[in-house]
């Protein structure tokens, strides 16, 4: 049967049914469109394309990838310039972190296997985040943000960073470890408050020796080889403060120089703060 186009303006019933009579219909229920089935003794499913990047209104109509995306569980980033192709993370929302390519920093997408979909920040007013990113745009793991005023805004904890939370990073060491340093970067403006070597187990060559740095472009020495004796199991502490400047900030780095010690174990642990104002 050949297709028939006509002008139609309307019709002259309440309803409008597919399917010679045994699909749904579409329903004037007192001035309200309903979706019912044939029987009209239930409603059925409607779809509709997801809600545009832009040109989007007040007044259109919402699908479930837009519900979602209302608060996107990021579950991968990216920066523009190299993104993900389409499928490597199906079923999951995406952070723009660095602008490049097609796409802005700050934008949320979501992979459906053959596209990477903007979601509007029309749509996607809050976010939460699995792990931390990092790039022009840098997100805390675990974080609730909220796009106010053109920038996504930690909610919650009431900072975007841990200013004056004092940190620590631990590092354990064995005498066969030689140079062992954390993945953890101090950063600049931070200062390291005390330094402490646990010897746990002692070293039992001639004379062992540890030392530990920030290992930046400049290294800053936190403790040199005769702040400790590792030959006796004991504590060692170190209670000057190191301010951390751009060239010094890096990761925290320890050399271990056992001098024929077949035993020996302990572990660093150093305290830091980015100060507030």
């Amino acid at each position: 049967m050949a297709d028939v186009f006509k002008k139609i303006r309307g019709i002259v019933g309440a309803a409008f049914q597919f399917s010679k009579g045994t699909g749904p219909q579409i329903k004037d229920s007192s001035s309200i469109l309903e979706l019912r089935n044939a029987a009209d003794n239930a409603y059925v499913l409607g779809r509709s394309g997801v809600i545009p990047a832009s040109g989007e209104t007040v007044n259109d109509i919402v699908p479930l990838l837009d519900l979602k995306g209302r608060i996107a569980d990021i579950e991968f980033s990216f920066d523009g310039a190299s993104a993900p192709a389409p499928g490597a993370n199906t079923g999951k929302f995406g952070f723009c972190h660095t602008t490049g390519g097609s796409h802005t920093a700050g934008q949320v997408v979501y992979d459906d296997g053959a596209a990477l979909i903007l979601i509007p920040f029309s749509v996607v007013k809050h976010l939460t985040t699995r792990t931390a990113i990092t790039g022009t745009i840098s997100l805390n793991a675990d974080g609730v943000y909220c796009y106010q005023g053109g920038t996504w805004t930690l909610k919650g904890d009431g900072a975007p960073t841990s200013t004056g939370l004092v940190k620590s990073i631990r590092i354990d060491y064995a005498y066969t470890d030689g140079t062992k340093t954390s993945t953890t970067t101090i950063p600049n403006g931070a200062t390291v408050l005390r330094i402490r070597n646990v010897v746990t187990t002692l070293f039992n060559g001639t004379a062992p020796t540890l030392s530990v740095i920030v290992d930046g472009s400049s290294d800053e020495t936190l403790m040199v080889a005769g702040d400790s004796n590792l030959k006796a199991v004991a504590e060692y502490h170190n209670e000057d403060a190191h301010d951390i400047s751009a060239s010094t900030t890096g990761v925290l780095s320890l050399t271990v120089t056992p001098d024929s010690s077949t035993t020996g174990a302990g572990y660093v642990m150093v305290e830091y703060v980015a100060p507030s104002a």
